[in-house]
């Protein structure tokens, strides 16, 4: 790569091994591994803008570190972020279409976070969730009462069950009101803001606790 090009991704310091490093973290979740690195390596990953050639990050690193950094360091570096899929280019390109083949070819939408914690286990689960109503801001055991058609909507937040889950069971109390609702709209945030403006799938969505079929005709 003569000019080579981070994608969109999120740094934070962290503490590794006693050093402080700087932590990256795909935005767009398409790049599942997450990288440390030395803050001397970030400043290097900060210059690949698609501009900046191996020359001029030699010659911007001798000016911030007073160090000669020789261009074979920085190719290893480039290639280390390519090969973690952090830099536009032909390997990004061809893992997108990668996935968006296994995509379509699946006959579910997979649950993306299939295997990788024990709390998605459904027992697990279900006793969690439950355990949102009984805290004392959640709504206990007693049902609302809430006339028929008159809840169009629920909004519930977006944010981690356990600094949400009574709001989240409050929501969920209303949403046990609606006895007649056949189809459920649920609306997912779009971090990253992009085209097209909303996605929709016909695929039956994967969950932990089983299959959630989507109505194709509303669709």
């Amino acid at each position: 790569m003569k000019y080579p090009k981070m994608r969109p991704v999120n740094a934070c310091p962290v503490m590794y091994s006693g050093k402080r490093m700087i932590c990256l973290k795909d935005t767009t979740g398409l790049a599942e591994n997450t990288v440390v690195i030395p803050e001397q390596v970030f400043f290097i990953a900060s210059m690949l803008n698609g501009k900046n050639s191996v020359r001029d990050i030699q010659t911007a690193y001798m000016r911030r570190f007073g160090d000669l950094l020789f261009s074979e360091r920085i190719q290893e570096v480039i290639h280390d972020l390519d090969r973690n899929l952090l830099l536009e280019g032909e390997r990004f390109e061809a893992h997108v279409q990668k996935l968006m083949t296994e995509f379509k070819r699946a006959a579910t939408r997979p649950f993306p976070h299939k295997g990788d914690t024990p709390q998605y286990e459904p027992t697990h689960l279900r006793r969690e969730i439950a355990s949102y109503y009984r805290l004392p801001d959640g709504p206990g055991d007693v049902p609302l009462e809430i006339s028929p058609g008159s809840i169009k909507g629920v909004m519930l937040p977006h944010i981690d069950y356990m600094r949400g889950g009574p709001c989240y069971a409050w929501g969920y109390r209303a949403i046990e009101a609606l006895d007649d609702a056949a189809t459920f709209v649920v609306l997912g945030v779009n971090h990253m803001a992009g085209e097209p403006f909303f996605s929709v799938t016909p695929k039956t969505f994967e969950t932990p606790l089983g299959l959630m079929d989507t109505d194709r005709d509303f669709v």
